[in-house]
């Protein structure tokens, strides 16, 4: 992948400017493309495989999730699997936490949230205060294009944030599980203890 440059968010800002809608001008504008070494991918018409319309539109990890498809455009993700989205009618992009479905406001529209990353990086996003983004930067090449970085022992179940606790997992199994995992932990309290339930023998 090739990185963001100070003319890919210039022409972002540009197509915004002439109202090009931000489903076609984000693809346009960084598809194919990463910030922060790699840290953050960008969605295009052909990447994730069937591209970033099937992507929002036919996934199985929106279903798994109930989300309605046109409830947000993810355009790109951090190696984790948090997807970087943009919401009808809120001019800010979100980072959508894919442990617990939260969407966190980072605060910028997406040009100007381009231009940031690009010059200073990811690290002042608080989101990112638990030191996971040492551990990405860390494995990031471990990690192919079609896959996240999993981990092992999720965060919300007490995972500790260490390169021992992560795996490469591919991108919609990854996100179509935790799907699974928080549909059974959303309405438990907090520090409630799971059980995983085993299989008799025999």
């Amino acid at each position: 992948m090739r990185n963001v440059s100070a003319q890919d968010y210039q022409r972002l800002r540009r197509e915004l400017s002439e109202l090009v809608s931000l489903s076609d001008a984000l693809p346009r504008a960084i598809g194919d493309a990463q910030v922060a070494g790699g840290t953050w991918r960008f969605f295009s018409a052909q990447y994730p495989k069937g591209g970033v319309a099937e992507w929002n539109l036919h996934s199985a990890w929106k279903r798994e999730w109930k989300l309605e498809p046109t409830q947000f455009y993810a355009f790109g993700e951090d190696l984790f699997g948090n997807q970087l989205i943009a919401q009808p009618g809120v001019e800010n992009v979100h980072l959508w936490n894919h442990e617990n479905g939260d969407a966190v406001d980072l605060l910028l529209d997406p040009a100007t949230l381009l231009e940031t990353v690009v010059q200073s990086g990811v690290g002042w996003i608080d989101f990112y205060g638990d030191g996971s983004l040492k551990i990405a930067e860390k494995r990031v090449t471990d990690v192919p294009t079609e896959c996240h970085l999993h981990w092992t022992v999720p965060l919300i179940l007490g995972g500790q944030v260490s390169i021992e606790n992560t795996s490469v997992v591919e991108r919609t199994m990854h996100l179509v599980g935790h799907a699974k995992l928080w549909m059974q932990l959303r309405d438990r309290e907090p520090g409630s203890m799971v059980v995983p339930i085993r299989k008799p023998n025999g």
